[in-house]
């Protein structure tokens, strides 16, 4: 179905235009609502054919959401192709790339900002779980953190930031709802000093999987967010973790630039993956992929790939990449960590479970290269 974003939106439900004409491309939160059956969503500029789907939806209760940033046609328009499944389907544009103006993206290696849990360092007013409609204190996401915010096991009083500095206008995060108990809800995550307007930014259920979402979010002048737990059924109550990945401002940084959507590497056979690219990842086991350029035989993404030179158009010297991460059959819980080759990073960006119904979850993640242009995969187990 194709969807009018900027301009005059007639019959789509939902607010008026919000993006203006001229816009290249949009940060979109896409939701599957009340799936009937499993499958996925696609998204991709207007009478493009999308290569890979950006939301995963089963029919198990979880109202599921991912956020991306999609190209739009000259018409202002996208196109919502639902590939497999039956599911309602909520679209909320959230921001907007221009040629003439527009803020800048500083990747950063990613660094849990805050950890409710006390294993992970949370005292005080930061140690959860919180219910829905319970009180959560602004969270600290520029320069230091205070005390008892979280986020390292290590930490016992002593300074820590994530390098977000004074001059950013926004930040990029990770939002995780972790140990979910009680029902099911959603956590949503705005500017600092009010209540968030990102609706559904990460849904969450009693199902045994740390559901997670990224979002670009404004930030005030003390540089805090603000989180809000909200229920949906039950009482559900939820621990929650932030991981930063990277700001904008108007001084330093990469200009964003959209391509249609390629799948840059899949694990399996069938489709293109061979040597060592092919098969489940164990937990705490480390890949390197090649995002830039032209892509070695065998990383997969492909069913036609035999040995021909593959590429997304990602060019060489590009500092990071947005990408759509998916875990497809998991045969148990753990997380995804993403992060530039020869860094080490403190947060998982994508969470799964071996689910019934079954579910290959997704997140839309920004993650810096390396100068080859290479990120590592690491699967771990639920921390």
């Amino acid at each position: 179905r194709t969807v009018q974003v900027s301009g005059a939106l007639v019959g789509q439900g939902g607010a008026g235009s919000c993006v203006p004409l001229g816009a290249s491309a949009v940060v979109f939160t896409i939701s599957a609502v009340e799936a009937v059956s499993g499958g996925n969503l696609r998204l991709s500029a207007g009478g493009v054919a999308p290569n890979g789907g950006v939301v995963n939806s089963a029919a198990n209760g979880l109202n599921n959401a991912n956020t991306v940033a999609v190209e739009l046609n000259a018409s202002g328009e996208v196109d919502i192709k639902s590939n497999v499944g039956t599911t309602d389907v909520r679209l909320v544009a959230v921001g907007f790339y221009s040629d003439t103006t527009g803020l800048r993206f500083t990747p950063l290696t990613p660094c849990a900002a805050v950890d409710t849990r006390a294993s992970q360092g949370a005292t005080g007013s930061f140690v959860g779980p919180f219910a829905a409609g319970a009180a959560f204190g602004d969270v600290d996401v520029v320069g230091d953190f205070p005390s008892g915010q979280g986020g390292d096991p290590d930490e016992l009083g002593t300074t820590r930031n994530c390098g977000v500095p004074v001059t950013a206008e926004a930040v990029v995060v990770n939002l995780v709802a972790v140990n979910s108990t009680g029902g099911s809800g959603f956590l949503s995550i705005g500017t600092g000093g009010s209540d968030p307007v990102v609706e559904a930014a990460t849904p969450f259920a009693t199902l045994g999987m740390n559901n997670a979402a990224t979002a670009i979010v404004n930030v005030t002048v003390a540089g805090t967010l603000a989180i809000d737990v909200d229920a949906l059924t039950g009482s559900p109550s939820t621990q929650i973790r932030v991981v930063v990945s990277g700001y904008l401002d108007d001084t330093t940084g990469s200009d964003y630039s959209a391509v249609t959507p390629c799948a840059g590497f899949d694990t399996r056979s069938n489709q293109g993956a061979t040597g060592g690219f092919e098969g489940l990842r164990e937990g705490g086991e480390t890949t390197t992929y090649q995002i830039s350029g032209v892509f070695p035989t065998g990383q997969g993404g492909d069913p036609a790939e035999v040995a021909p030179t593959r590429d997304c158009g990602v060019p060489d010297g590009a500092s990071a990449v947005l990408v759509n991460l998916v875990a497809v059959n998991p045969a148990e819980p753990g997380n995804f960590r993403a992060f530039a080759t020869g860094t080490t990073p403190s947060g998982g960006l994508l969470n799964f479970a071996d689910l019934t119904p079954a579910m290959n979850n997704s997140n839309a993640v920004i993650i810096p290269l390396s100068a080859l242009g290479q990120l590592d995969q690491i699967g771990r187990a639920h921390v």
